[in-house]
């Protein structure tokens, strides 16, 4: 990252100074540092790490221990078993899942979205949580500012406070020059009193249900999780809220509850990511790459936008090289021109290693999946670019050794049968976009 601001001052001078000022400078704020330590300090008591639970822990999945242990390191927790997770396909059977859970609410209802927009999906999730806040559920909304802004009122949250909803918009846009409003939230969480939390790629907006076609058809995943599990989510939506609002949450209130045991076998493993130095490490590249260089047979990829680190490319072509059978979808019709046309420019290097590349001929792939051999999958918000990788807020779950493994496995190849191979033979991008990319190139990192 620091050769690129240097690549990019001297490049362009005076944009790149500016450019520096709005994106480079992302100092932690005093009172902000406060609550999110506040966050992790109070959830501890939650995550206590036992011997018993560790041993039981490495026995069920010695296959992956390093993955593993590198997360309960990095997260301070175990991961889970005995829970039951459901995968979602598309928007519209998720939503419809998730309201179902928000009108059984008896407690508290905890949404967190990179945007939410007025429209049909949002109209019936509102009359739902006005129906619950009547009835005295605890109603907590989280939303970006950059994300949301272009989809609904300006100063939104106001209203839905006077509707007894607690709602606030995180890191709003302010005319000051600052790296700070680089770092957006991009998580996509729901959470229903201790029976349900959902995560996945899926705004609250009306084309990821397929009610509005802005690029075709949008293909996009979720999964919701019932059992202990839940707790993470929990906790992850409490660090952020109570950073954004700066005022401590009752912890023992949303987590000081029995969660049911789920006689099921499969693993799963919640996390969170962010910018530094919010965040010491680059978890969601790091778990990634641990992924791709391990994998024996197969890997399955499923990204929206394709601007990554050298190591990420690296590791997605030594694994083609060493024989995976490595595939990659990416959207058949993009929503951002100038970075689809990026995502286009790097798939030539991984098609010359084997790399197989398809596009999702219906429409826009918003997906965030990656699947490694039948037995591990990621689903969650991390797409594989600089934004989700370096810059943003991100969530996600590791998934081992579940037969919801099989479900994504089954779906990505739908989405394969629907989808046209990029081949070398087939490749073609014009004089005139190499020339536009290679000096984007230079401004990859804050694409």
């Amino acid at each position: 990252m620091l050769l690129t601001w240097i690549v990019v001052l001297l490049a362009v001078p005076v944009a790149g100074i500016l450019t520096f000022f709005l994106f480079g400078n992302n100092r932690l704020r005093k009172r902000e540092k406060k609550f999110l330590n506040y966050g992790k300090e109070n959830s501890l008591k939650y995550r206590v790490v036992n011997k018993n639970s560790v041993e039981e822990y490495d026995s069920k999945i010695r296959h992956n221990t390093n993955l593993f242990n590198y997360l309960r390191n990095i997260e301070g927790d175990t991961g889970f078993f005995d829970n039951h997770i459901t995968y979602f396909k598309d928007g519209e059977s998720f939503f419809e899942d998730a309201k179902k859970e928000m009108e059984k609410a008896k407690k508290f209802i905890l949404i967190e979205s990179f945007i939410i927009g007025l429209g049909k999906l949002w109209d019936e999730i509102h009359e739902i949580l006005l129906r619950k806040v009547k009835e005295g559920v605890k109603v907590r909304i989280l939303y970006d500012d950059v994300g949301s802004n272009p989809y609904i009122y300006v100063n939104y949250y106001r209203r839905l406070r006077k509707e007894g909803i607690e709602a606030y918009v995180f890191n709003p846009m302010k005319p000051i020059m600052s790296g700070i409003y680089n770092n957006r939230d991009h998580r996509k969480i729901i959470v229903v009193d201790h029976t349900a939390a959902y995560t996945g790629g899926l705004n609250i907006r009306d084309e990821y249900i397929n009610y509005t076609h802005p690029f075709g058809y949008w293909k996009d995943v979720g999964i919701k999780v019932q059992g202990s599990a839940i707790k993470s989510f929990i906790i992850f939506f409490l660090s952020m809220f109570d950073m954004t609002r700066r005022e401590q949450s009752d912890y023992d209130f949303y987590l000081e509850d029995p969660y049911e045991k789920y006689n099921e076998d499969g693993f799963i493993f919640p996390f969170v990511d962010g910018p530094n130095p919010f965040y010491s490490d680059q978890i969601g590249e790091n778990t990634f790459v641990h992924m791709i260089e391990n994998a024996k047979k197969r890997i399955y990829i499923s990204t929206p936008y394709l601007i990554c680190s050298h190591r990420l490319m690296s590791a997605l072509r030594n694994a083609a090289l060493r024989g995976v059978d490595v595939k990659l979808t990416i959207p058949g019709i993009p929503d951002k021109k100038l970075v689809y046309w990026m995502t286009f420019s790097s798939i030539k290097s991984l098609l010359e290693s084997g790399v197989k590349v398809y596009k999702f001929t219906p429409g826009f792939n918003h997906a965030k999946i990656v699947s490694v051999d039948g037995n591990l999958s990621f689903v969650g918000t991390i797409n594989f670019d600089y934004r989700s990788l370096v810059h943003h807020y991100e969530d996600g779950a590791i998934i081992y050794d579940s037969h919801i493994n099989s479900d994504i496995d089954k779906d990505y190849e739908e989405m394969i049968s629907k989808s046209e191979q990029i081949t070398l033979l087939t490749y073609k991008f014009s004089s005139f976009n190499r020339l536009i990319c290679a000096f984007l190139q230079l401004f990859s990192p804050l694409l």
